[in-house]
């Protein structure tokens, strides 16, 4: 068992390769983070077998589209975004000012602090 993780990653090597040599180099890219995996590329042949597989021998689920540490990601043709607005609004909602209206709180903009400032010794 302790040479399962090096056996994981030649046979990541390996099945990449294949793939990127089928497909004319399409590209498959694969992060494998402690117990979480994620696929992307631009070869949807390649990921689907790669998912395929992964499911059938390493017993992977799909959990769908990518979200991470409340992150959620949205493409588009120029690429990707990272947005966190439904952690926002349930923090927002969690504390009771999901309906409050937004104001401007002006500050001075050059401030120096002191580090003894507030202190009552």
């Amino acid at each position: 068992m302790d040479d399962l993780p090096l056996l994981l990653v030649l046979w990541i090597f390996l099945l990449l390769r294949r793939i990127m040599r089928q497909h004319q180099w399409k590209l498959v890219h694969l992060v494998v983070y402690v117990d979480d995996i994620i696929i992307t590329g631009d070869d949807a042949y390649g990921i689907t077998n790669l998912k395929c597989y992964s499911q059938k021998h390493l017993q992977t689920k799909d959990l769908g589209s990518l979200r991470y540490l409340d992150i959620e990601v949205a493409r588009s043709r120029r690429g990707i975004t990272l947005y966190q607005r439904k952690y926002v609004l349930d923090m927002l909602s969690e504390v009771g000012i999901l309906g409050c209206r937004a104001i401007d709180a002006p500050m001075e903009v050059i401030v120096k602090l002191l580090t003894n400032w507030g202190d009552r010794r």
